[in-house]
């Protein structure tokens, strides 16, 4: 029996985000009250292929993505939107420091700069 060159197959390997974008496109389809063979018409896509992304199975291209999302009539951003990631965590904590930060007066913001400078200054200290 041949061997494959190390490809690994899409459905063996299913990682967190994968998962977590088919989980959203399932929920917001069904949300718009849309059967998998209405969505996959409205998009362009076989409607086993939908079944396998939105289980996590297949990993979308950005093409394809942007197909469902106008599908789902939700922008790429919202697709992902507060999915369970690293990065998305970071940055939603950027966004809200940025946001908070906007709201206050110079002096303030520079009262809440000193705060994290000796909030880190204390970590730094003990680990």
């Amino acid at each position: 029996m041949a061997k494959s060159k190390g490809k690994i197959r899409s459905t063996q390997v299913r990682s967190k985000l994968t998962i977590q974008v088919g989980e959203r496109i399932r929920k917001t389809r069904k949300q718009e009250g849309l059967s998998i063979e209405n969505f996959a018409l409205r998009c362009d896509i076989h409607p086993s292929y939908v079944g396998h992304i939105e289980r996590g199975m297949q990993n979308p291209t950005l093409s394809t993505l942007e197909r469902i999302s106008q599908g789902l009539g939700i922008s790429m951003e919202d697709l992902f939107k507060d999915i369970d990631t690293p990065i998305n965590v970071e940055n939603a904590a950027i966004r809200h420091l940025s946001q908070v930060i906007s709201e206050l007066s110079p002096e303030q913001t520079q009262q809440l700069l000193q705060i994290v400078d000796s909030v880190m200054a204390i970590k730094n200290e003990y680990l």
